[in-house]
């Protein structure tokens, strides 16, 4: 079996890295958000609120957005990238996983589909990768935590689709009053960002180390299977050069 396995650990490592950064982006929004908070609680309980202080509100939230909306785009494209090579890898060892490996890409984009696919090609990295790994008795592969993938993905769907519902009904909203509560919510699904996000970074992170021992095993078994159909041929041609 020919196997050309591509390098993936440096595209997990702009992966962890732009993953690290949405967080602290993240809890920036957070602060942002308590602050934004803090002001309209003022202007309900009657204080006297500076034009100026609600001006740079404005900006501080306009900036913070601009900032999560370049840094959200640039970390789909770096864990899409690493997503699509290790399955692109796994499909090298496997003929028969779910997907074909254009769908770690696309699958994240096709409406409905998107709701399971990712899941499931991140359910075939960790499955196959585990039981391939299981007749070497590497220990590493524990590190595939399949109740924490499972988490990650419902907290992540139920979130985004919640985030989704909530700002189609509050997008027009200038009710002071409701803008302090639907301030409140920001906060909440932000901090539920926060912790997805926190669960993504362990998912990659520890399939990024168990990658590198993958190959190894596969690079071994390649070996091992030229080695055998070396003598195979050999004891067909001449037998007792083997005797």
């Amino acid at each position: 079996m020919n196997i050309n396995l591509k390098p993936n650990q440096q595209r997990a490592q702009y992966a962890l890295w732009i993953l690290l950064l949405l967080v602290l982006i993240k809890v920036v929004a957070i602060v942002t958000f308590y602050l934004q908070y803090h002001l309209l609680d003022q202007w309900m309980n009657g204080a006297m609120v500076d034009m100026d202080a609600a001006e740079a509100n404005d900006r501080r939230v306009l900036i913070v957005g601009l900032f999560d909306i370049v840094v959200r785009i640039a970390t789909i494209i770096a864990v899409i990238l690493w997503f699509r090579r290790a399955y692109f890898n796994l499909h090298l060892r496997f003929q028969n996983l779910t997907y074909s490996e254009g769908w770690a890409a696309g699958g994240w984009f096709v409406p409905f589909m998107s709701l399971v696919v990712p899941y499931q090609i991140f359910n075939d990295l960790f499955t196959q990768t585990k039981q391939f790994l299981k007749k070497f008795d590497i220990p590493e592969r524990n590190k595939l935590n399949d109740t924490l993938l499972i988490t990650w993905w419902l907290v992540w769907i139920c979130n985004t689709i919640s985030q989704n519902i909530f700002k189609r009904f509050t997008r027009s909203e200038t009710d002071v009053e409701k803008l302090a509560n639907y301030t409140l919510f920001d906060i909440g699904f932000t901090a539920v960002d926060v912790i997805a996000l926190v669960m993504l970074i362990a998912i990659v992170k520890a399939y990024s180390e168990i990658e590198p021992i993958f190959h190894s095993k596969l690079d071994e078994e390649k070996d091992q299977q030229a080695e055998q159909d070396r003598l195979n041929k050999i004891w067909e041609t001449d037998p007792v050069e083997l005797s």
